[in-house]
């Protein structure tokens, strides 16, 4: 049981990774803590994150001028988001080891036609 709870928070906490990134992407983030209605988006971010990294990067994406601005944040979210979901994966399969995985299922198949 501790395991499926482990490798959930982990998910969430990905989840967490991608709508910040997004909402950062979007600049709502000054929108978030204010009561003003006349508050003009963020022109430059308080704090550099890679949705800001990106958003900053997007117009000279379209352009194609200089595209190699949104490399770095791009690999570091897929990257991250990847790693995230491998650690949850692999600490499902340490606490529940009797949730066996189609590849397990299908290689002890192939070992018992051999074997036999």
């Amino acid at each position: 049981m501790i395991g499926v709870v482990a490798a959930n928070f982990i998910y969430v906490a990905g989840l967490v990774i991608m709508i910040q990134t997004s909402l950062d992407f979007f600049g709502f983030k000054r929108f978030l803590f204010s009561t003003d209605p006349n508050l003009i988006p963020v022109k430059v971010a308080p704090v550099l994150t890679w949705g800001s990294m990106l958003s900053h990067s997007s117009s000279s994406i379209i352009n194609l001028k200089t595209w190699w601005t949104a490399i770095p944040s791009i690999a570091c979210i897929a990257l991250f988001g990847i790693s995230l979901v491998l650690v949850g994966n692999r600490i499902a399969d340490v606490f529940s080891p009797q949730i066996e995985s189609p590849v397990k299922l299908k290689s002890k198949q192939q070992l018992a036609r051999m074997n036999s």
